[in-house]
C-alpha cells in the first residue's frame, strides 16, 4: 500500500498521508516520499496549490515509534528528515493548505502548523504531546506555535488549562483567538488595520492610555500606568514597553483603552463605536477598560462559535456576566445571568440576577438557575 497518495485535481496537488491503521504516523519512507511530492509540486508550473490531509480517522499521530530501532538517535532523525520537511514547507512558492480531522499529535501537529492555511474540522485535536514525556516540541513547533498562537495567548491561556482541566476549545481576546488546550490555534481574527487606527486615535484623543495586543506581544508605553501591574498579574506575563504601540496596529487582535475616569471611558466607548462603525467591536470589559476587537470577535460570536463547534444549540447555553460586553453573549444564549455587582443596564438585559462576587454570586447562579436548586 502506498504510504502517500498523490492526486492532481486541476491546479491542486492533493497529498494524502495513507497509513490509517497507524493514524498516519510517520515512517522514514513516508517522510521521504512526502518531501519528494512537495518538490514535484513546486516544480510543476501548472500546480497552483497543495492540499495535505490524512486518510482514515486522524490527520497524523507524529512519528511511528514502533518503527524506531532501539538506541536510535532521534536527533539525527530530526536533522535528516523532519527539519528539512518543515523548511521545505515554509519555503514553498505555492500555498499549502492542511485539512485536519481527528488527531494531529507531536510532529503531526507541527507539520500542520507549518502550512500556510490550516482548516480544522470539528473533530480536530492538536496535541503537543512532547511535554508529557519531558521533551520540547520538535519539527518546528517551538517556532511556529508562539507565532500562530502568540506568546501572549500561549502563556495567558496556559495558566487556566491545568487548574480547570479544560478539554474543549478556548476563546481568548473576546473571541479574537480560539485555541485548543495545547494552545494550537483553531481560529484567529485580527483587526482591520484602518479600523484599528481610528480606534487607537480616538482612545488617545480622549486621553486614555492605549494597549495593543498582537499575536506576539502586549505592548504599552508606560509601565507605571493604571492597571498595568494588575493586568500582568492576571495574565501571568508582563507587557513589552515600546515608544509607540501603534506600530503593531496592522497585526492587532485587541486594543484596550484604560483610564480610572470611568465616565470618560464610557464616553470614549460611544465615540470609538462611532469611529469604527461595523468594522470592529468596541465595548467595556471593565469600568476602566474599553476593548476593541475584530467585528466578529465579541462574546456574542463566541457563544455562536462554540455552539457550532461543539454541536450544542444556543438555547442550551448558559452565560454569566457583569459587564456591558457580556450583554452580547446574553442575547443568543438560552439562559443569561447577571452578577449582582453589574450595572442596571446589564442586569436588565439578563433573564436572572444572582448575588455579587463578594457573596458567592457565581456559585449561587450555578446552583439556583442552572442546577435549579433553590437552596
Amino acid at each position: 500500500m502506498d504510504e502517500l497518495l498523490v492526486v492532481r485535481r486541476g491546479g491542486v496537488r492533493v497529498l494524502t498521508l495513507n497509513r490509517p491503521d497507524r493514524l498516519n504516523a510517520f515512517t522514514k519512507p513516508l517522510l521521504s516520499v512526502l518531501m519528494a511530492a512537495l518538490g514535484d509540486a513546486e516544480a510543476d508550473q501548472d500546480c497552483r496549490a497543495v492540499l495535505l490531509h490524512g486518510a482514515g480517522r486522524a490527520f497524523c499521530a507524529g512519528q511511528d515509534l514502533t518503527m524506531v530501532e532501539p538506541g536510535a538517535d532521534l536527533g539525527d532523525s530530526l536533522d535528516r528528515s523532519f527539519n528539512p520537511l518543515i523548511r521545505r514547507l515554509r519555503a514553498m512558492r505555492l500555498p499549502v493548505v492542511c485539512a485536519v480531522h481527528g488527531v494531529a499529535a507531536g510532529a503531526g501537529a507541527n507539520l500542520a502548523l507549518a502550512c500556510d492555511i490550516v482548516l480544522a474540522g470539528a473533530s480536530a485535536r492538536f496535541i503537543q504531546s512532547f511535554i508529557r514525556i519531558g521533551l520540547i516540541p520538535d519539527a518546528g513547533g517551538t517556532w511556529t506555535l508562539p507565532r500562530l498562537a502568540g506568546d501572549a495567548r500561549a502563556r495567558g491561556m496556559a495558566m487556566l488549562v491545568g487548574p480547570l482541566k479544560l478539554q474543549g476549545i478556548i476563546a481568548g481576546f473576546n473571541g479574537g483567538a480560539y485555541v485548543n488546550p495545547d494552545q494550537s490555534v483553531v481560529l484567529s481574527r485580527t483587526l482591520d488595520p484602518a479600523a484599528a487606527r481610528r480606534a487607537y486615535d480616538a482612545i488617545r484623543d480622549h486621553g486614555l492610555d492605549a494597549w495593543v495586543y498582537t499575536a506576539e506581544d502586549w505592548t504599552i508605553r508606560d509601565p507605571a500606568a493604571p492597571h498595568v501591574e494588575r493586568e500582568a498579574h492576571t495574565v501571568q506575563f508582563g507587557p513589552k514597553v515600546v515608544a509607540d504601540p501603534a506600530e503593531g496596529l496592522d497585526r492587532a487582535v485587541k486594543i484596550v483603552g484604560v483610564s480610572d475616569d470611568l465616565a470618560l471611558v464610557e464616553r470614549c466607548e460611544a465615540d470609538v463605536q462611532q469611529a469604527v462603525k461595523d468594522q470592529a467591536s468596541a465595548a467595556r470589559s471593565q469600568p476602566y477598560y474599553l476593548d476593541v476587537t475584530h467585528r466578529d470577535a465579541n462574546k456574542g460570536f463566541v457563544a455562536d462559535t462554540l455552539s457550532a463547534r461543539l454541536g450544542i444549540p444556543t438555547d442550551q447555553i448558559a452565560t454569566i456576566g457583569d459587564m456591558p460586553n457580556d450583554v452580547l453573549m446574553f442575547r443568543p444564549s438560552g439562559l443569561s445571568i447577571a452578577m449582582g455587582q453589574a450595572s442596571q443596564a446589564v442586569r436588565d438585559a439578563a433573564m436572572h440576577v444572582t448575588d455579587g462576587y463578594n457573596d458567592e454570586g457565581f456559585a449561587k447562579a450555578v446552583d439556583r438557575f442552572i442546577f435549579d436548586d433553590p437552596a
